[in-house]
């Protein structure tokens, strides 16, 4: 006894069939499942990768601010000193905000630079990296004060960039 009648025409037979269900997103094939895990795993690693470089690079830059801090406690050279903080800002903001190119910045333009990024410089500030930093110290011509705000302002300043 046949399952199905001989003397039914196509669309009878036709209507005889179960409908077709449309295929779910999940749960998904093994190869989609190792497509997500490779994603997922990529998206991980850079994100790592990116983490670790900055907070390296943060590290070795406060550990220069460090070094340049304990030279200026031997020495109590300020000329050094804020030769050293301006080019460890400037390194700092070529890193940083390389695209608004601070490499070419000297003088007022580059304490207004520091000062539209954040760094909290007061005029005492200001003049020890405009003309300290490039020219020899004269006794009593700086106050020991102000170097020690000018190294807490920049410590300040890369704490919060890097």
């Amino acid at each position: 006894m046949p399952l199905i009648p001989d003397d039914l025409g196509k669309e009878e037979l036709l209507a005889l069939l179960r409908p077709l269900y449309a295929n779910g997103i999940w749960p998904l094939a093994d190869g989609w499942k190792l497509l997500l895990a490779l994603a997922a795993g990529t998206v991980v690693s850079v994100a790592l990768y990116r983490r670790s470089s900055r907070v390296l690079r943060r590290r070795k830059a406060l550990a220069a601010l460090k070094a340049l801090e304990k030279r200026y406690r031997a020495d109590s050279d300020v000329s050094a000193l804020v030769g050293g903080l301006s080019v460890l800002m400037k390194r700092t903001a070529l890193v940083r905000f390389a695209r608004d190119n601070p490499a070419g910045l000297a003088g007022r333009e580059w304490t207004d630079f520091l000062k539209a990024k954040g760094a909290e410089l007061n005029e005492k500030d200001e003049e020890l990296l405009q003309f300290l930093a490039y020219a020899p110290m004269q006794s009593g011509e700086t106050q020991n004060e102000e170097a020690q705000h000018l190294l807490e302002t920049v410590g300040t300043w890369m704490r919060r960039v890097l």
